[in-house]
């Protein structure tokens, strides 16, 4: 039986996200953290990004322009760029993946440090 092929996104959740209609720039803005974190409407809560380079739906680039927006606000920020791994993996439940152990960085950082 030969392998599934599409994007990860699509083996999974049975949409090709990038596919997708898109939602209009208004609407985008309204629910995009970063347009709030830009906008000074973002609340200053400490915030730990985690995000997998290998991602086919949001380019890591996003969580680390985020990062950027919200040390340039003085929000408490972190940011666990792992190695590898796509959008899905927050499904994981691999206590030995990368992507377990930086949530786990995460919070310890959020518990402890802010």
């Amino acid at each position: 039986m030969p392998a599934p092929q599409g994007p990860p996104s699509l083996l999974v959740f049975g949409t090709d996200w990038n596919a997708a209609p898109q939602p209009t720039l208004e609407r985008m803005r309204a629910v995009s953290p970063r347009a709030h974190i830009v906008g000074g409407s973002y609340a200053h809560v400490p915030t730990f990004l985690v995000h997998g380079t290998a991602d086919d739906l949001i380019p890591w680039q996003q969580s680390r322009g985020t990062y950027d927006a919200l040390v340039a606000r003085g929000v408490p920020a972190g940011l666990a760029l792992v190695e590898g791994p796509p959008h899905i993996r927050d499904l994981s439940s691999d206590p030995e993946s990368e992507g377990w152990k930086a949530v786990l960085r995460a919070k310890v950082v959020l518990r402890y440090q802010w």
